[in-house]
């Protein structure tokens, strides 16, 4: 993972999700975790990206850029979070973390 001192960045563009998306669909392998499941990219720190999954559990992936399947199902490295306020105590201290707050109020709203 990525310098816990780098701020974390809300996605709220289309693109950058579609491009994030894309590149955790080429990176993980059938025995990763991730393997076929839907996750949405919502905050971004350098190679670090968030993935809000299906099930309400935030995915934070440190994507290796490769564009191809990691053979080793270790990668790309992922933690798992219960849910966004787990996710936020784990980040807590970074000053954009209330502004990524709002974004997640906004995306549980629209679904």
């Amino acid at each position: 993972m990525n310098d816990p001192a780098d701020p974390w960045e809300v996605i709220t563009d289309a693109h950058p999700c579609r491009g994030l998306e894309d590149e955790l669909r080429k990176e993980v392998g059938p025995r990763h975790e991730l393997w076929n499941r839907a996750a949405k990219p919502i905050a971004r720190r350098v190679d670090d990206v968030a993935f809000l999954l299906e099930d309400g559990r935030i995915a934070e992936v440190h994507l290796t850029w490769k564009g191809m399947t990691e053979a080793d199902p270790r990668w790309p490295a992922t933690r798992f979070f219960l849910n966004v306020e787990d996710w936020h105590k784990a980040i807590a201290g970074d000053g954009r973390v209330e502004a990524f707050l709002g974004v997640i109020a906004r995306l549980n709203r629209a679904t």
